[in-house]
């Protein structure tokens, strides 16, 4: 089971590509695969690898088990995404999620607080949707920078 973390850490984020947004893509996305694809492109790893379980996505997205499972039926959908089922050592099956290796421009920064303090799990939808096109649209990456001051 996935515990939320004491101590949060409010200068992590990773990226995402704008290019889901501005090209209309993210519109057509499932209301399931909008909340989870940024849990799991905060698990990857510099090689684009991601490895969380259903359950830790479940939990950090606010959804159940079912919902992660429909919403990861739609990712190897998107450009530069992939979903590999494998089966662990015990026996169980698991997931590798391929993603796009972001370099240079149209990329948005997202906070990895919003995860590590379960308010993303928390918020609807619509607003995790709203969120995604609001960092696209957004001039200015200030306040991703404010605690970088300290």
């Amino acid at each position: 089971m996935y515990l939320f973390k004491d101590e949060i850490n409010y200068t992590g984020f990773f990226f995402m590509s704008k290019r889901l947004v501005e090209s209309g893509q993210w519109a057509g996305v499932p209301q399931a695969t909008r909340s989870i694809l940024p849990v799991i492109m905060k698990h990857a790893n510099s090689n684009g690898m991601a490895f969380p379980g259903h359950q830790t996505i479940g939990v950090l997205a606010g959804l159940s088990e079912k919902s992660v499972s429909n919403g990861v039926k739609y990712i190897s959908s998107l450009e530069g995404f992939k979903v590999v089922s494998y089966k662990t050592p015990k026996g169980n099956k698991a997931y590798k999620y391929y993603t796009p290796k972001y370099k240079g421009e149209g990329l948005i920064r997202i906070n990895e607080s919003l995860f590590e303090s379960g308010v993303w799990r928390e918020l609807s939808h619509t607003a995790k949707s709203v969120y995604i096109v609001l960092r696209v649209l957004a001039v200015c990456d200030h306040w991703d920078y404010m605690f970088d001051e300290e």
